[in-house]
Formats: structure tokens, sequence, C-alpha cells
């Protein structure tokens, strides 16, 4: 994702395979559920998703290379037959010197662009003609933009890709905060996202939040509350 924009990530790990977390500094402080959403807490950042999806254990190193993973977050949801469709979170450190905001990187159609240009040139590679790819597969939807009550830019992306011929909509966040590139991605089945559930991943979309200063107490509001301190 961050490639595709032209900002330096490093080396990143392949998608992780399900594992057991280990503790990091993304220290989740409380999970808030109620009938239709799941708020999740964490020290860097906020997000609040269907109920239907459930956090995913990562690991934070592939265990093949050693090199760290850039993805903190996985969520995955749990009705049958559609645990292909995920919210996920990545963060990547940007280098001294680097950008400060993702308007530094373009504008929010521009942004959205470049990610739909790069899911196209993804299908027409190696991988991408073996499953019948083709060039030109990515359409966008929509763009837009917001600033948080810390000033920080966020750009939600909207478009659709092809998947083994099948189309999805992907719903992609990005801002720079704290020195760090964040990344918010739903993916999801174009026909179960145009009749069920665009509202929901919209509006995941939209909560997700940075928090410019770590948080000090966590606030869960809901029917159910996971207990504290998890890692």
């Amino acid at each position: 994702m961050a490639v595709a924009l032209g900002v330096y990530v490093g080396a990143t790990a392949s998608c992780p395979g399900p594992a057991l977390a280990q503790a990091n500094s993304n220290s989740l402080f409380a999970i808030a559920e109620n009938e239709e959403t799941k708020s999740f807490e964490f020290k860097t950042y906020r997000l609040a998703a269907p109920s239907v999806y459930e956090e995913v254990n990562i690991p934070l190193k592939d265990p093949a290379t050693g090199v760290e993973s850039p993805t903190v977050l996985l969520l995955r949801d749990t009705r049958v037959g559609q645990a292909g469709n995920t919210i996920s979170v990545s963060k990547q450190q940007i280098p001294e010197g680097g950008i400060k905001s993702v308007a530094d990187i373009g504008s929010a159609s521009e942004t959205a662009q470049r990610l739909v240009d790069a899911e196209s040139a993804r299908s027409t590679g190696t991988f991408g003609r073996a499953f019948g790819g083709k060039g030109g597969v990515g359409a966008l939807r929509s763009s837009s933009q917001r600033v948080d009550t810390s000033n920080n830019l966020y750009y939600t992306a909207e478009y659709t890709k092809s998947v083994l011929g099948v189309s999805r909509v992907v719903l992609s966040v990005l801002v720079v905060a704290n020195g760090t590139l964040y990344t918010c991605t739903a993916e999801e089945d174009e026909n179960r996202f145009d009749n069920e559930m665009a509202a929901g991943l919209r509006a995941a979309a939209e909560s997700f939040t940075v928090v410019s200063e770590p948080v000090a107490v966590a606030v869960a509001v809901g029917k159910k509350v996971a207990k504290k301190g998890r890692k």
C-alpha cells in the first residue's frame, strides 16, 4: 500500500497467518461491544467494526524471515463462508525527513487513483495472469478526506478490484501521525458490500482514529467489555 504511494516503508513481511500475538507497543486497553458494533481501543488508535468481525491473532514477525510485519490488527468476518472478508490495520514508521501528512503525497483523489492503479498493475503480473487477471480491473468509486480533533488529515478511498475473477470492494484509510503511516483497510465481496455491509464498513472506516497522545484510561461503552491490559 505505502509502496504504491511512493512512501518509503522498508522491508515488509508476507501476509501473516494466525499465531499467538506477542506483547508490543500496540497494547489493547479494551473492547466494547453492542449488538451492531465492536469498538477496539489501543494505545495509538481506535476502531469500531461491525460486530460480526472477530480479532485474529497474528505474529509480530514473519516466522520464515524474521522481518517485522506492518500488520498490527486483523479482524475477520466470523460468518460461514465469509472469512475472506477482513479489516486490517498496519503501521509503518516514516524515516527522518519523510512526509509529515498524507497531503504530502497528493490530494485525496490523486492518492485514491494511485491505489486503484496499483491494484490494476498487480493484476497484470505473473500471479494475476496465471488466474486470468487483466489490466485496468480496478475502478475508483469515491475518495474523501477528514480532519480529527488533533488536526490529523485522513484520506479515504473506496474502489473495486478483482480477485480470481470476483469483484471486491476495498475501503482504505491513510493517515500520518506520530511519525508513522497508518493504513486501515476493509475488503468485502462487491455484491455483499452493496447489498449488506456498505453502511457498516463505511462507518468503520470513518471511526478509525489515531491517538496523538497515549490514552491514560480506557472508556468502554457497551454490553460486553473484554478484560483490560490484554496485549
